[in-house]
C-alpha cells in the first residue's frame, strides 16, 4: 500500500470489488469512508475495522453525493483518494432490456461516477493533490454479449476517465480506470451464472488482485490498468484484430446467450 493520504472515499464497499478496497485501506490504517446503499453490508464492513466509517447514499443524487463528501472531509479528513466502484451488471440481451432497466444501469455505473468525481475533484484540484480511481471493464473495452447495457456505461466510464485525466494533467491529480475481467465477487459471480449457468469461467480474478495491480498502476503513473490475462489479451488484440478480440471474450466467458 503505498497511499499517504488522509482519507479514501469507497463506493460500492458494501461488497466485492469495493470491499476489498475499503479493508485493504484499513489494514494499512487508513481512514475510510465506506458509501453504499446496502445498510446491513455497511455495517458488518464496519465490524471488521475501526478505520472503517460508512455512509448511506445512491450515487445517482448528486446533491446526497456532494453532502457526504463535505461530511467526510469533517469527519475523516481530506478525499485524498477516490474509488468508484458501485455497479450494477444485469445479464440480458439488448432487445429484451427496458428503457428503464438501461438508463438505471447508466444512471448508477456511469453517472455515479461521473457525480462523486464532480463532488471530489475541485478539492483536490485546490489542494494540488489527489487519486480518482474509477471501476469499468474489459467488457468497457469489448462489447460482450448479454452485458449490453452494462458494456455501454463502462465504455463511457473509459471515455470519462481518459478526458478526466487529460484535463487534471498539472493539477497533482493522478487518474486510474481499472478494467479487469469477471471477478470473484458477488456480482462476477452472478454474471457468470447469467452467461452460462456457471458462477465461475474462465479468466476470472481475485479482489484483491484487482486491488494490486490498481496501487503499481496508480505508482507508475498509468492511466489505465487491465487485471487478469483475459483483457491484458484481448485489448491487444482489441487494435489489431476486432473480431478476434471479441471471440476471444466469448470464449473465455462461453457464454450460451
Amino acid at each position: 500500500m503505498t497511499f499517504r493520504g488522509d482519507a479514501v472515499l469507497v463506493t460500492g464497499a458494501a461488497k466485492g470489488i469495493g470491499r476489498a478496497f475499503a479493508l485493504t485501506h484499513a489494514a494499512a490504517r487508513v481512514g475510510v469512508a465506506a458509501v453504499d446503499v446496502d445498510e446491513e453490508g455497511l455495517r458488518e464492513l464496519c465490524s471488521l475495522s475501526p478505520w472503517i466509517r460508512a455512509w448511506i447514499c445512491d450515487v445517482r443524487d448528486p446533491e446526497a453525493v456532494g453532502a457526504v463528501v463535505r461530511d467526510v472531509e469533517e469527519q475523516v479528513g481530506a478525499v485524498d483518494r477516490v474509488v468508484n466502484s458501485a455497479g450494477v451488471a444485469p445479464v440480458a440481451s439488448l432487445l429484451s432490456s427496458t428503457s428503464e432497466e438501461v438508463r438505471r444501469v447508466m444512471e448508477i455505473n456511469y453517472l455515479g461516477t461521473v457525480n462523486v468525481c464532480r463532488a471530489v475533484l475541485p478539492r483536490m484540484t485546490s489542494r494540488g493533490r489527489g487519486e480518482v480511481v474509477n471501476l469499468a471493464s474489459i467488457a468497457g473495452w469489448i462489447p460482450t454479449k448479454g452485458l449490453g447495457a452494462y458494456s455501454a456505461s463502462k465504455f463511457a466510464v473509459v471515455a470519462f476517465s481518459e478526458v478526466l485525466a487529460a484535463e487534471a494533467r498539472g493539477a497533482g491529480v493522478k487518474v486510474c480506470c481499472v478494467c479487469p475481467s469477471l471477478v470473484h465477487t458477488p456480482m462476477g459471480a452472478s454474471v457468470a451464472e447469467g452467461l452460462t449457468g456457471r458462477t465461475q469461467v474462465i479468466g476470472m480474478v481475485d479482489a484483491l488482485d484487482v486491488v494490486d495491480e490498481t496501487e503499481d498502476a496508480l505508482e507508475r503513473g498509468e492511466l489505465f490498468v487491465f487485471p487478469g490475462w483475459v483483457p491484458k489479451l484481448a485489448v491487444r488484440l482489441r487494435r489489431a484484430w476486432p473480431r478476434l478480440a471479441s471471440e476471444v471474450v466469448d470464449r473465455a466467458v462461453g457464454t450460451s446467450l
